[in-house]
């Protein structure tokens, strides 16, 4: 399946913006920035941990998961995939 349509996103793709860096800045949301980096936050709610993009160094993209399994995997997926836009990495197929 394509990731973007994985069921273990509980708020969906795309996901919500982190936090702009800058307080001018407007985070794209249409999926066209570059993924720099990727984190997962376990401290949210247990069991739902949150896989934190980091966006061309101005911005974050927060996705809530179902379980840390897929975050972890999801973590590692991402992180193969620095540098392409996160509307292309929505795009690939997952078999996790």
């Amino acid at each position: 399946m394509r990731l973007r349509e994985h069921p273990g996103f509980l708020n969906g793709w795309l996901a919500q913006p982190g936090g702009p860096f800058s307080r001018s800045y407007a985070a794209p949301l249409d999926g066209g920035d570059t993924l720099v980096d990727v984190f997962l936050q376990r401290i949210v709610a247990p069991g739902h941990p949150i896989v934190t993009l980091r966006q061309g160094g101005e911005h974050t993209l927060d996705f809530r998961l179902g379980d840390e399994e897929f975050g972890e995997a999801l973590v590692r997926f991402l992180s193969l995939n620095a540098g392409r836009t996160i509307d292309e990495i929505g795009e690939l197929e997952v078999d996790f």
